[in-house]
């Protein structure tokens, strides 16, 4: 099927004065929009094939889809169900399984994952835009060993997306509360120490990425694996990930669990808690002291129960004395 071919298959429904056309079909044939004429040509001969065009057609609406601010059709949900892009309907269920998103997707990220399914979703409809997509693609598949190397470093990363998703949501919440280390909670200091992590490991990816670019010929991959200070258009991070790293510590508490505090000097309040701590333990440890020097036992230790908080161990032995 093509263009010449589609024409007279519309006029065999829609008759051959081009006026009484639907607009959209007419505005398409007035300004020759001949792969637009073409797939709809294709789609009536498959209409025709299922023996319902002639019902089809006569009450079909025309419109054109629209395009965001990035030049991309937004398929809608029928549009996705009929060309089977994400799920096959099946006899019970839907599946993914010979899919358009089935034959596509080789990521092999979570977040890649979700990223090719919003470009399948809302495909670039700039043929410019199209076409480096496509040379950067070329790119990669002619260099294997950086393919490889960048497919290895990002398996290791988190699924950096939804952490700092998370956090943002996080940050939102908190946006009219004051700021203290003593209600923030746990698992957020340790989702932000992962995703810290992972930015350092991405900076490594890039710096792996370097060694390869002088066989980068794609300018869509060379402006995509640089930072913004070296021409690309990946934003600098380093600046805000030290700020991090100079406010909060995280000191060891036993082997796999990690205590997130502030530095010294961060929080006002946070320092006096502490030094009051400070002085409560060191007055207790005066008092543990006495108490050995007393029962001459140096067995004798303090305990934490949840009842109360500190207890005075001291040996049955000795006390029964």
């Amino acid at each position: 099927m093509n263009y010449i071919k589609s024409v007279p298959l519309l006029e065999q429904y829609y008759g051959t004065d081009i006026n009484k056309w639907p607009e959209v079909i007419k505005q398409a044939k007035t300004k020759t929009w001949k792969h637009t004429i073409t797939a709809l040509g294709i789609a009536i001969s498959y209409l025709e094939e299922a023996l319902i065009a002639k019902q089809t057609l006569m009450t079909s609406e025309y419109g054109v889809l629209d395009l965001d601010e990035e030049g991309r059709l937004m398929l809608d949900s029928q549009a996705l169900e009929h060309l089977e892009i994400l799920e096959v309907q099946g006899r019970l269920k839907a599946q993914t399984e010979g899919s358009l998103l089935d034959y596509l997707d080789k990521t092999v990220t979570p977040f890649g994952k979700r990223e090719i399914r919003r470009w399948i979703c809302a495909p670039l409809y700039n043929t410019e835009g199209i076409i480096k997509r496509q040379d950067a693609i070329k790119d990669l598949v002619n260099n294997q060993s950086l393919l490889n190397c960048i497919c290895k470093d990002l398996q290791r990363l988190p699924d950096l997306e939804r952490k700092i998703s998370l956090l943002y949501t996080y940050s939102v919440k908190q946006a009219k509360s004051p700021i203290v280390f003593e209600n923030m909670n746990l698992k957020r200091l340790l989702d932000l120490k992962e995703v810290l992590n992972g930015l350092e490991q991405v900076k490594a990816l890039y710096v792996n990425i370097a060694k390869y670019k002088e066989k980068i010929i794609s300018e869509r991959l060379r402006v995509l694996t640089k930072f913004v200070g070296d021409g690309g258009i990946v934003p600098e991070f380093s600046d805000k990930m030290k700020v991090f790293k100079e406010v909060i510590d995280w000191s060891k508490l036993g082997k796999d669990t990690e205590i997130p505090e502030p530095n010294g000097g961060v929080d006002e309040d946070y320092d006096n808690a502490q030094e009051r701590i400070k002085d409560t333990k060191e007055k207790l440890n005066e008092e543990l002291v006495k108490w050995q020097e007393f029962f001459k036992d140096k067995s004798i230790s303090y305990v934490h129960k949840k009842e109360v908080i500190v207890n005075t161990c001291i040996a049955l032995s000795i006390r029964n004395k």
